[in-house]
């Protein structure tokens, strides 16, 4: 069989298929990998990696809030991390670089937009 991660040996002991399916399945399998290029993603592989990239998304918004404004950024890094939309992270990224307070990107995080500077 072929290595996997701690969630496909589990799926595997829950639900094994027959012998001679899983070793078709896996011919199978490597017969298109080769006929394509590419490795077979299972989808629960994909939705793992999925996961990671919003996870190191959501860390690289809190760190660079935090290098930004100090001890002011953390009462928005809680809010990033239940954002799971990975193209609203990829923007808030940009945001946090841009923004010149952390209450501004707190009006962004909350999707206002930030009140007009006093004169």
């Amino acid at each position: 069989m072929a290595r996997t991660g701690p969630p496909f040996r589990i799926i595997n002991r829950c639900l094994p298929l027959p012998e001679a399916w899983e070793r078709r399945f896996w011919v199978e399998r490597k017969a298109w990998e080769e006929t394509r290029n590419m490795p077979y993603v299972m989808p629960m592989e994909r939705w793992a990696r999925e996961e990671g990239r919003r996870e190191e998304l959501q860390r690289l918004i809190g760190e660079i809030l935090r290098d930004r404004f100090g001890s002011a950024a953390e009462a928005w890094t809680a809010g990033v991390v239940e954002i799971e939309d990975a193209a609203r992270l990829r923007e808030l990224v940009g945001r946090a670089w841009k923004v010149p307070t952390a209450e501004e990107f707190g009006h962004t995080l909350n999707g206002h937009a930030a009140p007009a500077a006093e004169d």
